[in-house]
């Protein structure tokens, strides 16, 4: 399976499994908590495969739907499923990053990842997060690329030229950048995402 597609199914199962363990908290139908389960629902993953896990989920979900459609159980706009509002911004193939990535995945967080890299980074983004940790912060002056540049284009940093040089060679904003739409996190450091809250939902 692609590696696109295994991604795909499993954020469409993650997204199918909060909505369900909405409904069983509201409900009491203690008989579906353990399916629903997302540390169980990641153990069954090795050996019946991820197709299977979101067949589950969107059955469960059906059940949940007939429920809701009789009049048996009401949920209200705030228990519904919660669109996601993570992202990652960093480039794919960084070590770092996957570390991110493999954390947040171990602690059943929803997130969509943005490949500054590939798909580059625009002046408002980098605006909004200079101003809230600052362009010294974002800029990785330890990075090759960085220091690659001529003297002339490190010297007399500032946020316009910082700015500037980032938009112009996304590689040099330190990675992973993680907007939780709250918190922005630089860098990745375990102790920081959990302070930010992250993987106890």
């Amino acid at each position: 399976m692609a590696a696109s597609s295994s991604a795909a199914l499993r954020k469409s199962a993650r997204s199918q499994s909060t909505w369900c363990v909405n409904c069983i908290a509201i409900s009491g139908d203690t008989s579906s908590a353990r399916l629903a389960d997302k540390k169980n629902s990641r153990q069954w993953l090795k050996p019946y495969g991820i197709k299977r896990w979101v067949g589950a989920m969107t059955s469960l979900r059906r059940k949940f739907d007939l429920l809701i459609e009789a009049g048996n159980l009401q949920v209200s706009e705030t228990q519904e499923e919660v669109a996601v509002t993570i992202t990652m911004f960093g480039i794919k193939n960084c070590d770092t990053i996957k570390k991110a990535q493999n954390w947040l995945d171990a602690h059943d967080v929803a997130y969509a990842f943005h490949d500054y890299k590939a798909a580059g980074i625009d002046a408002a983004h980098l605006d909004d997060w200079i101003g809230r940790v600052g362009w010294d912060v974002l800029l990785n002056r330890a990075g090759t690329t960085f220091r690659k540049l001529p003297e002339a284009d490190r010297a007399d940093l500032d946020a316009g030229k910082a700015t500037a040089l980032m938009l112009a060679q996304p590689s040099m904003i330190k990675r992973p950048v993680l907007d939780t739409g709250k918190t922005l996190l630089v860098g990745f450091k375990p102790e920081a995402y959990e302070a930010a809250g992250l993987g106890h939902a």
